[in-house]
């Protein structure tokens, strides 16, 4: 059983025993309640034999109940030689009373996360983040999210893109919407999770909703990073974003504004964003998003049969190599090529069922002498 308690989060042993981190969640609790029923019994056994009780009257007791409410009252964590997370959302009005639109709207927090020591992230992985000055119990609690910024390198800062619900992420809004900002102690736990390899792939589709894009972003941010340094095959990247309202988009324009502004390498804009939303919208047809002409917005739901389709018929390939070829950058692959099945397509179902992203993303990805094949479920 001490094998089982021996990480500071699930996510590590998760990866050990190679199972999902629902299962090694639901063992976790299991032991739990076996490890917490023990000791309880032996301790009111004790207590109703010894007549034991934590009276105030003994100086041990009192000085210690003093000491823990300075400890947590004065956060001696706030020293700079710990890691802070500065956690960030739109402030509040004041107390003002709000209408539907306000209560209806989607809350987001961006959390930033100053490190002790520099960590090399891959995308796709999340981190257990503890905070225990948060709440009164936050202390007894870790809490995993996706890491939404990706480096060649190590990074000295991350950045969450998070979904405020209830419980841990309401106290951080909460603190964080007063003023519009809020900084608090954090130990980050980690890495955990796999990235998945997509530099191989030369044509990908990324599909996700909501909160899903916290899953997502730093894929993105390596395939343009590889297309800009010749390092992947990468020659086209759509981003299909399935959203409620614009709400969640509007929060995080300045990252797709920053996918954007790195994919500029000699014109090539292998980048194209689609934001499809449901509702709050009062136009049929597509119209630009942020301050890019690569980005717009549709209304309704995305018709996924045929935005796949499209992708696997390998027209936008043929489109942007002969863009590459003009600039002088690739002459090996023509449209003959294409059109005697040189490159052959295929997708494959992506799950990253981790942390914050709570929806699921998917990725198509074109590839050499693998056969169409389609999700499974």
């Amino acid at each position: 059983m001490a094998f089982l308690f021996m990480t500071t989060y699930l996510g590590f042993l998760a990866d050990v025993f190679g199972v999902s981190l629902h299962t090694r969640r639901r063992i976790h609790r299991t032991t739990g309640w076996m490890a917490g029923a023990l000791p309880t019994v032996h301790i009111v056994i004790a207590t109703i034999v010894q007549q034991a009780n934590f009276s105030l009257h003994k100086s041990d007791n009192l000085f210690a109940l003093i000491l823990w409410i300075f400890l947590y009252r004065n956060r001696i964590f706030s020293s700079h030689r710990y890691p802070r997370a500065l956690v960030t959302c739109d402030k509040d009005n004041n107390g003002d009373e709000k209408d539907d639109d306000d209560k209806n709207k989607e809350k987001v927090i961006k959390i930033r996360v100053g490190l002790a020591r520099p960590l090399e992230v891959k995308a796709g992985q999340y981190i257990s983040l503890w905070m225990p000055s948060v709440s009164l119990w936050s202390w007894t609690q870790t809490h995993p999210f996706m890491v939404t910024s990706w480096s060649p390198g190590k990074q000295d800062t991350l950045e969450l893109f998070v979904q405020t619900r209830r419980g841990f992420s309401a106290d951080l809004h909460s603190w964080a919407a007063k003023e519009g900002s809020a900084s608090f102690l954090a130990f980050v736990s980690g890495l955990h999770g796999t990235s998945e390899p997509i530099g191989q792939y030369e044509s990908v589709l990324a599909i996700t909703s909501g909160f899903g894009i916290a899953g997502v972003i730093s894929y993105l941010k390596q395939l343009i990073h590889g297309y800009n340094t010749s390092t992947s095959r990468v020659r086209r990247v759509h981003f299909v974003w399935q959203l409620r309202t614009l709400d969640i988009a509007i929060a995080a324009q300045p990252l797709l504004n920053s996918l954007l502004s790195d994919d500029v390498l000699d014109d090539g804009y292998i980048l194209e964003v689609s934001l499809y939303v449901e509702s709050g919208m009062t136009v049929e047809d597509e119209k630009p998003f942020g301050k890019h002409d690569r980005a717009f917005v549709y209304k309704g739901v995305p018709d996924y049969q045929e935005v796949i389709s499209a992708e696997v018929s390998g027209d936008y390939i043929s489109e942007l190599l002969a863009i590459e070829d003009i600039n002088g950058r690739i002459n090996q692959l023509t449209q003959t090529d294409l059109d005697t099945g040189c490159l052959e397509k295929a997708w494959r179902w992506i799950d990253p069922q981790s942390a914050a992203a709570s929806a699921r993303s998917n990725f198509l990805r074109c590839r050499r002498d693998i056969p169409i094949q389609g999700p499974e479920g």
